[in-house]
């Protein structure tokens, strides 16, 4: 995918191309109706016109030990972080690891050392595409 993108809607001709068959698209539209705008289709590498290929997280949960477990889908050629925060305003990388359980699925595992196991305080996660 080239670059060029002449409306200037930040959308790359060649992907508008490639999925709609024309450059009338814009950034901010849901094409496929599943959540996620154009821009961000374009950023997670999701197809726009499939409402069932969007980066979601499928589940979310804490285990015995009070640490995080979340299972999002992926797409190839991206990478992915989770963050934590406390309140929506300072974000952070969670520490954890990622692993590949199945194909188009990844699995957080939150490890917090040198803590006992606990009841979770109030945290909120989010996945980042880079």
């Amino acid at each position: 995918v080239g670059p060029e993108d002449a409306e200037g809607d930040g959308l790359p001709d060649d992907w508008e191309r490639f999925h709609f068959g024309h450059t009338d698209a814009t950034a901010t539209q849901d094409s496929d109706g599943d959540g996620a705008s154009n821009a961000a289709e374009l950023a997670a590498g999701t197809d726009p016109d499939d409402a069932a290929s969007v980066l979601r997280i499928l589940s979310a949960a804490f285990d015995a030990d009070g640490q995080a477990r979340l299972r999002f889908t992926i797409a190839p050629s991206r990478v992915y972080r989770v963050e934590l925060s406390r309140d929506f305003q300072l974000w952070g990388s969670a520490q954890g690891t990622l692993t590949y359980p199945e194909t188009g699925v990844a699995e957080f595992r939150e490890e917090r050392l040198n803590l006992p196991p606990a009841v979770p305080t109030t945290g909120f996660y989010r996945v980042v595409v880079e």
